[in-house]
This record gives structure tokens, C-alpha cells and sequence, in this order.
């Protein structure tokens, strides 16, 4: 080979190495300077992102301020739009209940002056019929004074006269014998020591079982009494002769009622067939600790003889003929 080609060549290889050394030394200041240039772009970014940062927070802060300042302003003017409205509603309300008030106290005035009234009226009629009732009342009261004076006068009358009889050791019947309308009532606690037994004779055409004891007109009725005398006993043939100016006969029937305070008839009727039955009663009469016997005496004889007691009973007299109430039993018994 040529020296001088090679020569050539070898300078030729050591220009394009010095290029090459060349070219990388300018790409190696050219990436340096690029590293710098974008050093500096990353600083100078970040530097306006911080500031552009700033004045977000700075801007957000003024926005949060006038968007506080603002809500206050709106509630302020809610409220006091809200407070007079309310006051406005409240206002209507009262207005509108006072009225409502006013006329309801009117129509309760109106109704209560006519209830008034009409109490008023109600109770000046009530005063003036009890008025009326309390000066018929002291009437019936005045009337029934006079009939108790009189029974009255008649019972301790027929008493006295009783106890005289009494001491001449006779029995007699009490000659007390009227209409149930006309009786007033012969009590049950009058009988003395000297009594045997009284008989309080209910006269009935049947017997009713809703009778009452007294007050009852569906009944006449009469009394007789047993007086102490020598060898004096209650026996069934001697209650036949005390019973015979009553209208008892055969045919009738004879009750007793059971001395217990309160009882009914439809319990305490016993039916008085003999002596076992009149054994029965006194046993009862006693054992109650009373002389006061009630009889019933159903389906009677319509003319009892109350003038002319049999002849043949000799401790029996007739009534006092001179009694101001004697008369003959009812015909609507």
C-alpha cells in the first residue's frame, strides 16, 4: 500500500476522531446546558405554581370572607323577614281568635241567660207545686191527727175498759173491728202483762201473697185479745169461738204468720187445721218473745155476727156497741 495513502488516511482518522471528541464535548455542554435550562424552567415553575398556590389560598380566603360576609347579611335579613312575618301571622292569629272568642262568649252569655231563666222559672214552679204539696201534706197531716186522736182515745178507752174486765177474770175481744179504708193502724207493741195473746185478724177472700201486713185494702181487719184468767190457755176450740163473730166457719181457712221480722206471706203462712197446729203457734209466738199474733182468715162467712158473740162461750163478751168505727166488713174486700 501507498505510505502516503496511509498517511492520508491515518489523518484523515484523526480529524474525524477530533470531530467525534468535538461533537460529544458540544453534546455534553449542550445536555448541560439543557439539564440547566430545565433546572431552571422546574424552579421557575414550581416558583409560579407556589405563587399561583398563594394566590388561590389568598383568593379562596377573600371568597370564604365576602361568602361569611354575605350569609350573614342573608340570615340577618331572614330573620327579620321571618320574625315580622311570624309577628304578622301571630298577629292575624290573636285578632282572629279574640273575635272568635268575643262571639262564642256571646252565644254562651245568650244560652246561659235563657238556661238561667228557664232554671229560674223551673225552680219558682218547683217551689210553688211543693208549696202546694207541703199545704196538702199539713192537711192530710192534720186529718190523720185527728183520726190517730180518735183511735187513739178508742184504744186506750177499749184498754181501760180491758183491764177492768181483767181483774173480774173474763177474755174478751178487743170489740175493735172496722174497714181497712177506716183503720189507721193497731200497733204491735201495746200488749200489757196481763195479755195472753192478741190477735191481729186479717180478713180476706183469697190469699193473696203480695198482701201487706198494714195498708193494704184488699183486706178488713180486726183485733181480739186473750186476758189472764183463772185456767186460761190458747186452745184450738176456744180460738173457733174468738174467730166465730169474724165470719170463721168450717169451710174457711186459717192462717198464721211466723213472728220473724220482715218475712213474706208465700214463706211464712202456717195453715191452722187443730190443736197440734195451734201448739205450733204459740210454741212460735213464744219462742219470738211476742203476743202478737197475726191471723188470716181466708174465704170468711160474708155476715160475720160482730154483734151477737155465741151465747154458749162463757169468758166471751160482746163488742162495745158504743165503738164509733164498728161496722160490718167490706163488700169489695
Amino acid at each position: 500500500m501507498d505510505p502516503i495513502n496511509i498517511q492520508l488516511l491515518q489523518k484523515a482518522l484523526k480529524d474525524e476522531d477530533e470531530m467525534i471528541t468535538k461533537f460529544k464535548g458540544d453534546r455534553d455542554d449542550s445536555n448541560l446546558e439543557i439539564e440547566q435550562q430545565r433546572a431552571k424552567s422546574n424552579i421557575s415553575r414550581k416558583t409560579q405554581v407556589h405563587e399561583i398556590n398563594r394566590s388561590l389560598i389568598a383568593e379562596c380566603a377573600r371568597l370564604d370572607e365576602r361568602c361569611h360576609d354575605e350569609n350573614v347579611d342573608f340570615v340577618t335579613k331572614f330573620e327579620k323577614s321571618l320574625v315580622g312575618f311570624l309577628r304578622k301571622g301571630f298577629e292575624d292569629q290573636r285578632v282572629y281568635f279574640a273575635q272568635q272568642r268575643k262571639e262564642e262568649r256571646a252565644v254562651f252569655n245568650m244560652a246561659f241567660t235563657k238556661l238561667f231563666h228557664q232554671t229560674e222559672a223551673y225552680i219558682k214552679n218547683e217551689r210553688e207545686n211543693n208549696d202546694n204539696i207541703h199545704m196538702k201534706l199539713m192537711k192530710q197531716l192534720d186529718e190523720l191527727e185527728i183520726v190517730h186522736s180518735k183511735v187513739k182515745s178508742l184504744i186506750d178507752f177499749s184498754i181501760h175498759e180491758a183491764q177492768g174486765r181483767a181483774k173480774m177474770n173474763v177474755q174478751v175481744p178487743d170489740g175493735i173491728y172496722m174497714p181497712r179504708g177506716k183503720f189507721l193502724r193497731l200497733m204491735d207493741n201495746e200488749c200489757g202483762l196481763d195479755v195472753v195473746m192478741r190477735f191481729k185478724v186479717h180478713m180476706v177472700k183469697q190469699l193473696y201473697y203480695d198482701l201487706q201486713k198494714y195498708d193494704d185494702e184488699r183486706d178488713d181487719i180486726g183485733q181480739v185479745t186473750l186476758y189472764n184468767s183463772e185456767n186460761t190457755t190458747i186452745e184450738y176450740h176456744k180460738m173457733v169461738e174468738i174467730l166465730d163473730p169474724f165470719g170463721y166457719t168450717g169451710d174457711a181457712e186459717l192462717y198464721y204468720l211466723l213472728p220473724v221480722p220482715g218475712i213474706n206471706l208465700l214463706d211464712g203462712l202456717k195453715r191452722i187445721n187443730g190443736a197440734e197446729d195451734v201448739k205450733l203457734m204459740v210454741d212460735d209466738h213464744a219462742k219470738a218473745g211476742t203476743k202478737i199474733c197475726h191471723l188470716y182468715l181466708v174465704n170468711r162467712s160474708e155476715s160475720p155476727n160482730m154483734t151477737s158473740p155465741r151465747e154458749e162461750s162463757p169468758n166471751m163478751t160482746s163488742p162495745r156497741e158504743d165503738s164509733p168505727d164498728m161496722t160490718s166488713p167490706r163488700e169489695d174486700s
